[in-house]
């Protein structure tokens, strides 16, 4: 358009000029004649320069236009990247999430198993120890049954010897039968002292391997706990990688708006140069206008 509107006043100004030309050769004197010369060549060269000038406006308007059309693609492209980059962001942060909430269930799940273990093997070694210790009580009440018949009878025999001589034989039978059932019981006393020994030394086996099982378990909380705490402090990293990634967003979102905002000065400039140069157009128009009209005067 800008182009037709300078062909059009290229052919006015010629159209003035060979009128002017035409009206210098129709003169009859030489003052007329050099008058329309000069008139036509003034007239050329005012609109030559206007010409010029709207055209080199009308050069620079459009670099300015293509300068904001390639600021505003980069934006663009720049606010597209952004975009996709979010996304990825996002996608990452999702998988890290629940990545570790898995392992905090399994973290979970673990625990209990360990605690229940735990209170199993109490339960046991409690079960042992008081079964051990009913049965030291028992072999206890055993001895001390067989101690007090072992007096009772060295009692009686004392009071049968004080009060007759005529049951000594018996006394003596009864001595040699007490005597094979002290051996006997003094035999069994053993033996039960052997069972104690080997439910003690069986109360200390469960107690070690309780400590141990104990200690296993412990060692494995351990270690959980370490991994829980390393799954805490990349999910940290996690949190702080998004937060870092937020306020990129906001420096890009702060650069946007400030390219956005160069991009409508720069529209606001080449409104304004178009305008100038319309209203360029239209004094030039009224100029030709008013020559024209001047030469129909002639």
């Amino acid at each position: 358009a800008l182009e037709t509107k300078e062909a059009m006043l290229l052919e006015a100004a010629q159209v003035v000029r060979d009128a002017m030309l035409a009206a210098a050769e129709a003169s009859s004197g030489a003052g007329d004649r050099d008058f329309w010369e000069e008139g036509a060549a003034t007239a050329t060269h005012d609109l030559s320069g206007s010409i010029a000038r709207l055209t080199s406006r009308n050069k620079a308007a459009a670099q300015a236009a293509e300068a904001l059309t390639g600021q505003l693609e980069e934006s663009i492209t720049a606010k597209v990247a952004l975009e996709e980059r979010l996304a990825e962001v996002a996608a990452e942060v999702a998988v890290e999430r629940s990545r570790v909430s898995g392992a905090a269930s399994a973290l979970a799940e673990f625990k209990q198993t360990a605690r229940d273990e735990a209170s199993h093997m109490q339960e046991v070694v409690a079960e042992k120890e008081a079964e051990a210790a009913r049965e030291k009580l028992r072999l206890t009440e055993v001895a001390a049954a067989q101690r007090e018949e072992i007096v009772r009878i060295q009692a009686a025999q004392a009071v049968s010897t004080a009060q007759a001589e005529a049951q000594v034989e018996s006394l003596r039978s009864a001595a040699a039968e007490h005597d094979l059932r002290e051996v006997k019981l003094t035999a069994e006393l053993r033996l039960l002292k052997e069972q104690v020994a080997a439910a003690d030394i069986a109360a200390e086996r469960e107690r070690q391997a309780s400590a141990e099982n104990a200690a296993r378990v412990a060692h494995a909380s351990a270690l959980e706990s370490e991994r829980l705490a390393r799954t805490e402090k990349m999910a940290t990293e996690a949190v702080a990688a998004e937060r870092r990634h937020a306020a990129m967003v906001k420096e890009l979102e702060v650069s946007n708006r400030a390219a956005e905002e160069q991009a409508l000065r720069a529209k606001l400039s080449l409104t304004e140069a178009s305008e100038k140069a319309a209203e360029e157009v239209i004094r030039l128009k009224a100029s030709i206008a008013m020559q024209e009209a001047a030469v129909s005067e002639s």
